[in-house]
């Protein structure tokens, strides 16, 4: 499964949607989730001492997977038992692709193997509409795992 493939799949169907608005500046070797003193203050830390306030730990995990990789906005179920079915399957998708890639992008430079892997995870706002069983031209979606 590729991480377009996952967000029309588990994301895009769901009623209880926001958008949130993801720093797009952002180091990658500064990407770390950390619990403060306070019992629900989950910080997602993305440049220098800038951080995004999650509302917990799956949040972040979840918001940390698509701020690697250059998404400056994304839509996030409201359901947290939800998000956290969804957030292992995720980060799981993110494994493979750069499974893939290792295997596949072996010899390119490390930067170019990057740029190719977050170019993977841009598509998700690129993903087609929603098959429509009255439109007799639509493609019935593949099937998924």
């Amino acid at each position: 499964m590729n991480p377009a493939r996952f967000y029309r799949t588990y994301i895009k169907p769901r009623k209880d949607l926001r958008e949130v608005d993801l720093p797009s500046r952002v180091d990658p070797q500064e990407i770390r989730i950390e619990k403060t003193m306070f019992a629900n203050d989950v910080r997602l830390y993305y440049w220098k001492d800038k951080h995004i306030q999650c509302k917990s730990e799956i949040e972040a995990r979840y918001f940390k997977v698509w701020l690697k990789h250059g998404l400056t906005a994304i839509e996030i179920p409201a359901d947290e038992k939800y998000l956290a079915e969804i957030v292992p399957i995720l980060e799981k998708v993110e494994k493979n692709v750069y499974e893939v890639a290792e295997e596949k992008l072996a010899g390119y430079r490390e930067k170019t193997q990057q740029e190719i892997i977050d170019g993977v995870f841009l598509k998700v706002h690129e993903t087609p509409p929603e098959y429509d069983p009255k439109n007799k031209r639509a493609k019935k979606p593949a099937k998924t795992m």
